[in-house]
């Protein structure tokens, strides 16, 4: 047969957890209000109640670092261009993309 522990054992075990729970819910139930009471409401409704208590943390200015920029590297290159002839251009004069007309598109 096996044995049932009484309600006195019971609730002596589950005393230490009830008072976690506690503690648990009464910072969650004061961070909740101290966050209402700190940050601007955002809604659209009208606050009739102003006799609660709003803290406000003082802030200073503080100017961002300003990383150095890089020193400018020039790059020299040569561009170069062809006319659009088979002369100039050889095999790659025949083979251009075409446009909706069948012309072959030739930029000049």
């Amino acid at each position: 047969m096996a044995s049932k522990k009484s309600p006195k054992k019971r609730l002596k075990r589950a005393i230490p957890y009830i008072f976690i729970l506690g503690i648990v819910l009464i910072l969650l139930t004061t961070g909740f209000l101290l966050g209402r009471l700190t940050v601007k409401s955002d809604s659209s409704e009208d606050v009739s109640d102003t006799s609660s208590t709003v803290f406000v943390e003082k802030t200073s200015i503080v100017e961002p670092i300003k990383k150095e920029e890089p020193p400018i590297e020039w790059i020299e290159f040569k561009a170069t261009a062809y006319c659009s002839c088979e002369k100039c251009c050889g095999y790659w004069a025949t083979v251009r993309p075409t446009d909706e007309n069948g012309k072959p598109i030739v930029y000049s």
